[in-house]
């Protein structure tokens, strides 16, 4: 490259905000061009083969069995999808699914175009798709987030590239890995960039004409709301609708109190955004109205149900367990803790311990000037809500009105992060308005810190008396407290990149080992068992797989282009199950829920829920309805039943499948 063209590009790389979004995605198309993804799918290569023997496609770390939502129902979905040219009904799910609710599985369907998460898959071979999808819900995020905080903090272009990362990386949504989680975030932090966009007037760069550039940003914001509609997940969406839109007000709010926009231009920007959440909403109607059928099976069912919640159930704990989370990657340690390692998982949350320094700016600033913050306040309330919410029953009128009681306690997690990011941020910017000389803010910050150790230090002793399995020793649990309390002191103290560099430091020493580099998708798209199931079937052939012990191959007809009858019921289908067990059992099939043939004889009814209320057992007795909905079966031990006749044993180093055809 000539000298001038590579000064050229040097200046951009250090000067242009757009540096860093395209930097990362050339990162994660070279990532998905190789089929790199996070996947777990690497599990199957240790159960076939056995712990020892290594794994051609495993790159880094270990593959996480908790994450059994990623390997073993979304991303088998994803598969058979691809097997069958990506259907809206997916005859080869049971008794076939519709499956355009989920917003993991890419169908041939009008939605589709606001879910930009799975167009990779009608332009490219599927493991290809697979890793750009994967490491698209972390860009999209992590962009978001970036531009973001330049829209708080101008010209930090440093501090929103270490801080954004930090983001993407948090524990909670490495655990999960989902769309709903990343998704979320990412549609509410763009919904507020284009929100503010509107309300300010502000003109698209390559457009002279502002009412062609107002109208293209009022298409922008409704096109990501409708986005955020059709995730389809409400526990994580609503507490981030109502994050963001308690932002919004505020903004507004403090546009109008600084007198820089009138009532007049306020009513008509808000009529703007007003009317991207109509259209929106349109939309929103327009998909329910063609999508009944899953949405009334999915709420009329027993579980999930319509989910309505009461607040006050979530564990102090659950909130406060930030700083313990590196230690949450041990499997042998998390296993004793709170409770699985999804469910424990959190952000890095500083949103509890930076309450009492907002309330102290605020209340600074009115002693200072008489004038109210009013994106401050909203946040104060907003987190005051949620906490609420969570810790205590009180306050039901309220929140059925901002839907809060569709939202499990626990899943309330993800608006805490939602607003202690933006809190984080708007922290910085209120601590440089306040014009504090360091030499005063030094022993404010100081003390503080020290105050917030002594709380994490209670915490982390309360942690060693109740679960010394996770962690006894108070030396390392101090040693966190520390370094958790810093990140508060750093941020207190206005030191924007130290904090940002400690900070996804903190982050990435929390969540460094959960998430694998996996190469393709391994033994589901390319395994003996799954060809001999093929050969000895035709499409038209269902087959379950047998054993309550045999759940991680509950759906390997389902991936060799078959019927599965076993595996994942995403809505219940009452019309097939009471025709194979009658309607008297409508309350336990009726459910989201795994399938599991079971030949263990400990329980004679056709059918009943398992151990976890998303587990049906289905009695393998060799029944007339068994035998007429069913023809062939794959077990992982010999079966003695007389409508089982052994076709072929297909033997892995660790494991063996019986494959039997069902006879009268």
């Amino acid at each position: 490259m000539p000298k001038r063209n590579h000064s050229k590009l040097l200046h951009w790389l250090k000067t242009s905000v757009w540096a860093f979004p395209v930097v990362l995605a050339l990162i994660f198309i070279v990532l998905a061009a190789f089929k790199i993804s996070g996947t777990s799918v690497g599990i199957y290569h240790k159960t076939l083969y056995g712990a020892q023997s290594e794994d051609p496609d495993l790159l880094y770390g270990r593959p996480k069995t908790i994450r059994s939502d990623e390997w073993l129902s979304g991303t088998q979905i994803i598969i058979s999808q691809s097997k069958n040219g990506f259907p809206r009904f997916n005859k080869d799910l049971g008794s076939g699914r519709d499956v355009s609710l989920l917003a993991e599985a890419p169908s041939w369907d009008w939605p589709t175009i606001f879910k930009p998460q799975n167009w990779s898959f009608f332009a490219l071979p599927l493991e290809q798709a697979f890793a750009l999808k994967w490491w698209f819900l972390m860009y999209l995020l992590v962009v978001s987030c970036y531009f973001f905080v330049l829209r708080i903090l101008t010209d930090e272009k440093w501090f929103a590239i270490l801080f954004s990362l930090a983001i993407g990386l948090s524990p909670f949504l490495l655990w999960w890995y989902q769309t709903a989680g990343f998704l979320s975030l990412a549609y509410g932090l763009l919904a507020i960039i284009l929100s503010l966009r509107i309300i300010n007037n502000e003109p698209v760069r390559f457009l002279r004409n502002k009412k062609l550039s107002s109208l293209l940003q009022v298409m922008a914001l409704t096109f990501v709301i409708i986005c955020f509609g059709l995730i389809f997940y409400p526990p994580f969406q609503i507490p981030v609708a109502i994050g963001a839109t308690f932002f919004i007000l505020g903004y507004l709010l403090q546009k109008r109190s600084d007198g820089k926009i009138t009532w007049r231009q306020l009513g008509k920007r808000a009529a703007a955004l007003l009317t991207s959440v109509l259209i929106a909403a349109v939309i929103g109607l327009l998909f329910i109205g063609t999508h009944s059928a899953p949405l009334e099976a999915q709420t009329g069912s027993v579980y999930p149900g319509k989910r309505l919640t009461e607040g006050g159930n979530l564990k102090l704990l659950n909130v406060f367990d930030s700083f313990v989370m590196p230690l949450e990657q041990s499997t042998k340690r998390a296993g004793h803790f709170i409770t699985n390692q999804s469910e424990a998982s959190n952000f890095i949350l500083l949103l509890p311990f930076l309450l009492l320094p907002a309330v102290f700016l605020m209340a600074r600033q009115w002693r200072k000037n008489r004038r109210v913050d009013f994106i401050y306040l909203s946040l104060l309330i907003v987190s005051a809500l949620l906490f609420i919410r969570v810790f205590t029953p009180y306050g039901d009128a309220l929140f059925k009105l901002l839907l809060l009681h569709r939202v499990p306690n626990e899943r309330m997690i993800i608006g805490f992060g939602f607003i202690g990011l933006i809190f984080m941020v708007y922290t910085l910017k209120k601590i440089q308005e306040a014009k504090i000389s360091f030499r005063n803010l030094l022993p404010l910050a100081s003390g503080y810190s020290l105050l917030c150790f002594g709380v994490l230090l209670a915490i982390g002793v309360y942690i060693t008396r109740h679960y010394p399995l996770f962690v006894h020793n108070i030396l390392i649990v101090a040693i966190l407290a520390a370094g958790f309390a810093a990140l508060i002191g750093l941020l207190l103290l206005n030191r924007r990149l130290l904090f940002a560099l400690a900070f996804l430091g903190f982050t990435v020493f929390s969540s460094f080992w959960i998430m694998p580099l996996y190469r393709g998708l391994g033994e589901l798209t390319d395994t003996k068992v799954l060809s001999r199931i093929r050969a000895i079937s035709t499409p038209q052939d269902s087959w379950a797989t047998i054993g309550e012990d045999a759940i991680y191959y509950e759906n390997f007809a389902l991936l060799a282009d078959r019927k599965s009858l076993s595996g994942t019921q995403i809505y219940p289908d009452n019309a097939f199950w009471e025709r194979f067990v009658g309607q008297q059992y409508e309350d336990v099939y009726n459910r989201q829920a795994h399938v599991f043939f079971s030949d263990s004889g400990n329980f004679q009814e056709p059918v009943r829920v398992g151990a976890a209320r998303n587990a049906l057992l289905v009695n393998f007795n060799c029944s007339q309805g068994l035998k007429d909905e069913l023809d062939f079966v794959l077990s992982v031990h010999p079966l003695d039943e007389t409508c089982a006749k052994l076709i072929e044993t297909v033997r892995y180093p660790q494991a063996a499948f019986y494959l039997y055809q069902i006879v009268e």
